[in-house]
């Protein structure tokens, strides 16, 4: 049997959330593993890590962001809502197009 495996740091769950991670990424064939000393971030970025952003996040003209903040975010909690879910850690600004570059 091939597993793929989802990795997950200590300080970024408690110990319920990740035990009921462990039984939802089980379902799908997935394992969840535990980095004991490891930063997955700093292992991938070594050397080559840029510094983070220094300037203030600014908001896209419609033009290039297609809707504005208050509808994606209205979106985002419907989405939300639908899958049971209250709340969303983000762990990447840039992910949700946030960065200040």
């Amino acid at each position: 049997m091939n597993r793929n495996r989802c990795f997950w740091e200590q300080f970024l769950f408690s110990s319920d959330v990740v035990n009921e991670l462990k039984e939802s990424v089980a379902k799908s064939n997935h394992e969840l593993v535990y980095l004991y000393d490891v930063n997955l971030v700093d292992e991938v970025w070594k050397e080559a890590r840029s510094l983070p952003p220094n300037k203030p996040i600014r908001v896209h003209e419609l033009e290039y962001a297609g809707l504005d903040v208050s509808t994606k975010l209205s979106n985002l909690r419907s989405k939300l809502a639908n899958h049971g879910s209250s709340a969303i850690v983000i762990l990447s600004l840039c992910l949700m197009k946030l960065c200040g570059y």
